[in-house]
């Protein structure tokens, strides 16, 4: 060997060595020593940083031989591909370790470095130009124009969260891997692999590079798009510091301030002097502590009234769960509290008197029971029934008749004290509760005077109308201690006031029990009204709300006492059903109405539906078919013009026997209805079970204002029995925007005091013509 070629084998050899603990041992292994040592940085997307060391090494003089022969395939290459396994396991390994927890698969990661080995791969076997090497490194040329692998690496950790020091530190651990396997493998023994150690070096750099910089532009358009989002948002959006400094505020926050964005940053709420900032310190405080997002409501006072802003705060938590920021929207929620104060005062106020209705009457009247059982002081519930008002409505219309509703509730509050209650239940029946209240001379007093306040002629436009009223008295807890029996016994109350001539009153307490010999009088009554025909079908017309014409009525009964006048099923059900006089009872019902709609039928040309109502209990526990539903089975013909009305309990607490007895009846043609859905406990897959035809939907959810809950509740079951190919009655119905609000919602038919009260058949058969 001559020696200029000593001369230059002499000379150190410059290579990239990765500047990592060990390195330095290892290349002594080599048989190197280091003989000077300056820093030089690896070249990234972002400007230097000093990964890597150029260090200095002199080769042994057993290399100078092997460095005179001519080159050989790159043998580094073919390394990675014969250990590929075994790399794509120490990466797995890595990566678990460095990157953030994310459920990738064993096969996503592997798949994923092989494609980025290939890639270092192709660039040590496929050298470039210097200036195509140049322009590779700052990421500006590619083999091709589709992405490389080296870019894909960079997309995918910049979505799973990681960040660019997890990036570089993993491209490190490939490094160290790499070489020392190769080292283990049989130490660099040539000029030639030492160049190959060079060369892969390079060829890593420049995929680090092009990862890096993919992940800077992956990173620069999170954040266009962040900007782009946040600015179009039409509520204030923020970022806040651990300390409540603004980091970020978009421009509808700006405006809510009246400040610039950039006066925004670096300063916190107290700072721009916002109202109650002391309370978001601790919001703040909380949020960072829970992790969890927060809700705070700021009232702010203002010359046209209150204001409410609604903050959201979420914590932004890094990959090793550590609070590192606060985002936060702020919302005026002003309108929303507006029409969630409407909707509730429409849910709980008589849309007609603005009196509480029956719902808010029921929670008062268990609040009351409440407080009386806590203080001990009792109260009274009065129930007030107006008299004669049927004959008002009737003579000068429904206007008229509410007008009078309207000024009968207030004639009522003019009589008590503002801690009392006053509501109107439905039709022409109002309650009063008179709070901490047990003296009854005093609580007579009240009563008298609502009676002559109501007795006082009422002035309806340009006609006089005379009413007045009888009021049923309980008290809690000495005639009751549970509140919902209290409601009746001032039900009983009141209807003793009425029989005793009207605009009376009368305390529960006064109202005696039958005594036995009473009790078998009426029951001897009831028997002799059957044998001389004392009872009587009225029928209440049901409007088909697309027709507006009359296609069904509803059977009521009523008993012609000769001494007690007429008088409804209440007063005489309850014990036709304890003395088995209901069997009997319900035939007779049943043979009228199924006669009655036949004939209605035969007149019109038209089927015209009676419906018909059944007594629950003995539906539910009597297992022996009534009269009425042999005489049907038998019939066959002409019962499609008969609707068996059943509680929506029976369903629930039916016997064994109900599903057979109901598909008896319809397989004679009748149709089923279930009365008053929404109270009970039925479910929509009894509905489809027992293949109930009707649902007659309880006035409670129609009474109160458009908006209302019911309101809602009523829409859902029209949608939901269309869905099931039900359809819908709606009773109660008292008013004509009730009436156009069911048309609107696609009610099918509806029946109630706007129409017309229950009428004797002559007086029915006009809406039929």
């Amino acid at each position: 060997m001559g020696a200029g070629c000593a001369g230059d084998h002499e000379q150190a050899v410059q290579i990239k060595v990765f500047e990592r603990s060990g390195l330095k041992t290892t290349a002594s292994e080599l048989g190197f020593e280091y003989v000077a040592g300056s820093e030089e940085t690896a070249i990234d997307a972002a400007g230097p940083s000093p990964l890597f060391r150029d260090e200095t090494i002199a080769p042994p003089a057993r290399l100078e031989q092997d460095a005179m022969e001519a080159p050989q395939k790159m043998r580094f290459a073919q390394f990675i591909r014969d250990n590929m396994e075994s790399i794509l396991l120490e990466c797995e390994q890595d990566a678990r370790a460095i990157l953030p927890p994310e459920n990738f698969s064993r096969k996503e990661l592997r798949d994923h470095f092989k494609f980025v080995l290939e890639a270092i791969i192709h660039d040590m076997e496929h050298r470039q130009s210097e200036h195509e090497s140049s322009e590779r490194s700052i990421g500006r040329g590619s083999l091709s124009g589709e992405e490389t692998s080296a870019q894909k690496h960079g997309s995918q950790r910049f979505g799973m969260g990681a960040d660019v020091h997890q990036l570089a530190t993993e491209f490190r651990a490939l490094r160290r891997s790499i070489i020392q396997m190769w080292i283990e493998d049989g130490k660099p023994s040539s000029h030639r692999e030492f160049t190959d150690l060079v060369q892969f070096n390079e060829a890593l750099d420049k995929t680090l590079s092009e990862s890096i910089q993919r992940y800077q532009a992956d990173t620069e358009h999170q954040a266009r798009l962040f900007e782009t989002m946040m600015s179009s948002m039409p509520d204030p959006g923020f970022v806040l510091d651990l300390e409540g400094r603004f980091l970020y505020a978009n421009d509808a926050m700006a405006a809510f301030q009246d400040r610039s964005r950039d006066d925004l940053i670096g300063k916190s709420f107290a700072d721009i002097c916002l109202p109650d900032s002391s309370g978001k310190s601790q919001t703040l405080s909380r949020v960072i502590r829970k992790k969890e997002k927060l809700h705070q409501e700021v009232v702010l006072e203002e010359e046209a009234g209150k204001r409410f802003i609604d903050y959201v705060y979420a914590p932004v938590i890094d990959d090793q769960g550590v609070v590192e920021a606060i985002s936060g929207i702020a919302r005026d929620v002003t309108e929303q509290k507006r029409s969630e104060e409407e909707t509730w005062r429409l849910a709980n106020f008589d849309a007609l008197t603005g009196i509480p209705n029956r719902r808010l009457f029921e929670d008062r009247l268990n609040q009351n029971a409440t407080h009386s059982n806590r203080t001990g002081i009792p109260f009274a519930l009065l129930l007030i029934d107006l008299d004669h008002f049927k004959e008002v409505n009737d003579r000068l219309g429904h206007e008229a008749g509410d007008r009078l509703l309207q000024q009968s509730a207030d004639r009522i509050k003019s009589c008590i004290r503002e801690t009392d209650t006053v509501a109107r239940l439905g039709g022409d029946e109002f309650t009063v509760l008179l709070l901490d209240l047990g003296d009854a001379r005093l609580i007579e007093v009240i009563a008298r005077d609502i009676l002559d306040q109501l007795s006082a002629p009422f002035e309806l436009d340009q006609e006089r109308a005379m009413v007045s009223g009888s009021i049923g008295i309980a008290m809690f807890p000495e005639d009751t201690s549970d509140s919902r029996k209290l409601l009746n016994r001032a039900d009983r109350a009141m209807y003793t006031a009425k029989g005793t001539g009207r605009n009376q009153l009368c305390f529960f307490s006064e109202v005696r029990e039958q005594s036995p010999s009473e009790r078998q009088q009426l029951i001897g009554d009831l028997r002799q009204a059957l044998i001389h025909q004392q009872f009587r079908l009225y029928y209440q017309p049901i409007f088909e709300l697309a027709t507006g014409r009359v296609t069904k009525a509803e059977a009521l009964l009523r008993w012609e006492h000769p001494q007690r006048g007429l008088l409804l099923p209440k007063e005489f059900l309850k014990l036709a059903e304890e003395t088995g006089l209901i069997d009997e009872l319900e035939d007779w019902v049943f043979a009228e109405a199924s006669a009655q709609a036949d004939q209605w039928s035969l007149d019109t040309g038209r089927s015209v539906q009676v419906s018909v109502n059944t007594s629950p209990l003995q539906f539910i526990h009597d297992t022996r078919k009534k009269p009425w539903e042999i005489h049907t089975n038998r019939r066959k013909e002409g019962a499609s013009n008969v609707v068996v009305e059943l509680a929506e309990n029976t369903l629930v607490n039916g016997s064994p026997y109900l599903q057979e007895r109901l598909k008896s009846l319809q397989d004679a043609g009748l149709e089923l209805a279930l009365d008053d859905f929404g109270t009970g406990c039925s479910s929509l897959t009894s509905l489809k079970r027992f293949n109930i035809n009707y649902l007659k939907v309880a006035p409670a959810f129609l009474q109160t204002g458009a908006r209302s809950t019911e309101r809602e509740i009523f829409e859902t079951i029209i949608m939901m029995a269309h869905r099931l190919g039900l359809k819908v009655m709606a009773e109660g119905v008292e008013t004509a925007e009730q009436r156009d609000w069911l048309k609107e919602k696609k009610c099918d038919f509806a029946q109630g005091y706007l129409f017309a009260r229950p009428l004797p058949v002559q007086e029915l058969e006009r809406f039929l013509h």
